[in-house]
């Protein structure tokens, strides 16, 4: 077995908690999973292990991240002051509400810590979860 000399870029699983359960998910997320978020000590730990390895920039999933926000804006600034660069942060907007003010507080908070991508999962496995925002 050979171990990781350099990675290049990586990704952070910040929840297991999903409010979808897609058969092709690689990581078991559900709304069955835990409603934890990951803790700050394992945070600045998996942070210094990708820098050890080389890496410079990382992406935030999970489960849906943007269920937790303060749990999300925390393991920003942790990212962003550990000298790693934030690419972007995957969801699939099924936290988005028609409390638009919400929205924009639960952006904006994340915009300031450092969070200025996003990628929404937008595929025939995530649809149903957010189609009816638009009924």
């Amino acid at each position: 077995m050979s171990n990781i000399q350099r990675l290049s870029s990586g990704g952070i699983i910040a929840n297991y908690r999903c409010p979808a359960a897609c058969g092709h998910c690689l990581y078991g997320c559900s709304p069955q999973a835990e409603h934890g978020y990951m803790d700050e000590a394992t945070a600045i730990k998996v942070c210094e292990n990708l820098r050890r390895l080389g890496c410079r920039g990382v992406h935030i999933g999970g489960g849906e991240p943007f269920l937790s926000p303060d749990g999300l804006v925390d393991l920003i600034r942790i990212i962003r002051g550990g000298g790693l660069q934030l690419d972007y942060i995957e969801t699939n907007a099924a936290w988005i509400t028609e409390d638009n003010d919400n929205n924009r507080r639960i952006l904006s908070s994340v915009v300031n810590a450092g969070g200025n991508c996003i990628m929404v999962s937008a595929d025939p496995f995530h649809w149903w979860i957010t189609s009816g925002f638009n009924t």
